[in-house]
């Protein structure tokens, strides 16, 4: 059995091509690498995050369609080729909602946390003010890992 890891959206963004200052090409290929070690999975209620962020980046292009590149990046999100993506189960919305209420703004951030916890799988993100809020309401943050920690591993 493979161990399961949720990528966060910053580490997808590349794909459609939007730069992530953090990441460096040697990191981006770890990246592509770890669907040879884990079975990559992404939350369906992310998806709008993905949307949101590629329809920013064009419309500071001033561009105004989607171009090849970024249909087969959506096709292949959507294929569930690479990644896995999770439907919602409602444990998932109940821990998120708590984590909303309990004062968290970015409601794709409880998404991602609590897919990740239910599914029991990793969490990839580099969202360290999200890491210190779960730490400081005594949330297991023992399954979250940064780019950083991958690279210290291979």
């Amino acid at each position: 059995m493979r161990y399961k890891l949720l990528l966060d959206t910053s580490y997808l963004l590349p794909f459609f091509g939007i730069k992530v200052k953090e990441l460096d090409d040697r990191q981006l290929d770890a990246i592509i690498n770890l669907q040879y070690k884990y079975t990559l999975i992404y939350p369906t209620l992310m998806v709008p995050e993905i949307v949101a962020k590629v329809s920013k980046e064009l419309i500071k292009m001033n561009i105004k369609y989607l171009n090849d590149d970024l249909l087969m990046a959506f096709e292949s999100l959507l294929s569930n080729t690479n990644i896995q993506l999770i439907n919602p189960k409602v444990e998932h919305i109940t821990l998120s909602i708590k984590l909303r209420t309990m004062g968290h703004k970015d409601i794709f951030d409880c998404i991602a946390y609590s897919t990740a916890y239910i599914e029991n799988a990793s969490f990839l993100t580099m969202d360290s003010k999200f890491v210190n809020f779960l730490k400081q309401h005594n949330f297991d943050t023992s399954f979250i890992l940064n780019h950083n920690d991958l690279s210290a591993k291979d």
